[in-house]
């Protein structure tokens, strides 16, 4: 299985933020690398959403390295 933006996304979707927005239909994902087995990306907040978001980018993480072909 090849590791695209459409399986990230889809292991993503279950993630909700604060107003109730899948993670990938919230428009804060930013910087999405898939390469050589790896994904990086970010997830863009205000600095008053820090502990709100610490979570959702705990989750996020483990569900990146989740997918099949993420070394």
């Amino acid at each position: 299985m090849t590791l695209t933006r459409y399986a990230l996304d889809s292991a993503l979707s279950g993630i909700v933020t604060p107003d109730g927005s899948a993670l990938p239909a919230s428009g804060r994902l930013r910087a999405v690398v898939i390469k050589d087995g790896r994904v990086g990306f970010a997830i863009a907040i205000r600095p008053a959403e820090r502990a709100a978001f610490e979570p959702i980018r705990e989750a996020a993480d483990a569900a990146a390295r989740g997918l099949p072909d993420v070394t």
